[in-house]
């Protein structure tokens, strides 16, 4: 996998994908200014409507030394994500009122997307490359071998029993969270890095390294390298094709396979 990861830098680099020259450029639909208040309320709303969901759902904190069931936290995140969709709303608003503009020189949606299932494909190596580096290190660090499934959401999945939430919420971190947090980090905080003149590359650094941060609630702390590679490859996708829809793309497919390869993993029958 190391090697792989060394081939796809050589690919990346020697083909000049790595430089933003005749990057498409997206057309002005709201000031920085805007952009920074969208996002703030998008990181204020998420909680408000997660405590919303629990006094409607009757959800419960539970004991300190335990974790919420997959359904209390599904109930959660619904009510996350509902609280988000506002921001959602908004820009979708403000993208159609401000029309095509005439120099949007930007591919397809379609087409994006596909690019963006490419920057997976490609990243994919780097990816696993950095989370074996980083699992070893912190295996060789606290004297035992670290636990593979390095995600509680993941976790969740593998030990709760199918039912009707246990769908919805495989549907939300399928489809719902990849809309929510490109839409945060890459259409609001990147965008907005970008429109201040930030170069590119600093602007996909910084966002990255947020993006990383802030899943450090929910995952083990070596897997947050990975998580960094992973979000780069978002932010290339984007300011490559300068659609959000390549890297929403490029990050349902990557939450669909980390569960699916968890939950086949992890199953009574495999081997």
């Amino acid at each position: 996998m190391v090697a792989l990861a060394v081939a796809a830098i050589g690919l990346f680099f020697s083909r000049g994908w790595h430089r933003f020259k005749n990057a498409p450029r997206r057309p002005i639909v709201f000031l920085p200014e805007i952009a920074i208040v969208l996002a703030m309320t998008m990181y204020l709303l998420g909680p408000i409507g997660a405590a919303i969901a629990a006094r409607f759902y009757g959800v419960s904190p539970p004991p300190p030394t335990a974790e919420y069931a997959l359904d209390d936290q599904a109930k959660l995140v619904l009510g996350t994500y509902l609280g988000q969709s506002i921001v959602l709303v908004v820009l979708i608003g403000l993208t159609m009122k401000a029309g095509r503009a005439s120099t949007d020189s930007r591919p397809g949606w379609i087409k994006a997307s596909l690019t963006g299932a490419g920057t997976l494909l490609l990243a994919l190596p780097l990816i696993l490359a950095s989370a074996a580096v980083a699992s070893v290190v912190a295996s060789l660090v606290r004297g035992q071998a670290v636990d593979p499934i390095a995600h509680e959401t993941l976790r969740m999945f593998i030990r709760e029993p199918v039912d009707g939430w246990y769908i919805a919420f495989g549907a939300m971190v399928i489809l719902i969270a990849p809309i929510m947090e490109e839409v945060l980090y890459r259409g609001l905080v990147q965008r907005t890095l970008v429109q201040v003149g930030l170069p590119r590359w600093w602007a996909i650094i910084l966002t990255s390294l947020a993006f990383a941060l802030m899943h450090m609630r929910i995952v083990d702390i070596y897997v947050l390298p990975a998580l960094f590679v992973l979000s780069l490859g978002f932010g290339w996708a984007y300011e490559k094709t300068g659609r959000i829809s390549a890297s929403i793309t490029m990050h349902i497919l990557f939450n669909a396979a980390n569960l699916a390869v968890a939950l086949l993993t992890s199953s009574p029958t495999a081997t």
